[in-house]
């Protein structure tokens, strides 16, 4: 794909690569359930949550940071639990 049409794509308020919104939505809902429910523990990476890999989703939206969409960074951002990395 030209980098042009990259750009244009990238643009767009909703546009999100690979993934649709309504499914990041789940997991991101899921996310806050989990930490509701688990005293804002980060769920490893290895956690199922009502028979979900939340915690592999979890991983992949730390890999990703550098390229996910802003809007999604500030969404993960504002749980009050959210690390992307636990070094200091």
């Amino acid at each position: 794909m030209p980098i042009e049409r990259k750009k244009q794509l990238d643009s767009l308020p909703h546009w999100v690569w690979g993934v649709n919104r309504k499914e990041w939505d789940f997991w991101f809902g899921l996310l806050q359930e989990w930490f509701n429910e688990n005293d804002g523990v980060m769920p490893g990476n290895k956690e199922v949550f009502r028979s979900e890999k939340l915690g592999r989703w979890v991983e992949v939206q730390k890999a990703q940071k550098e390229n996910m969409p802003i809007e999604r960074k500030k969404q993960l951002d504002s749980l009050p639990h959210w690390v992307w990395s636990l070094r200091k």
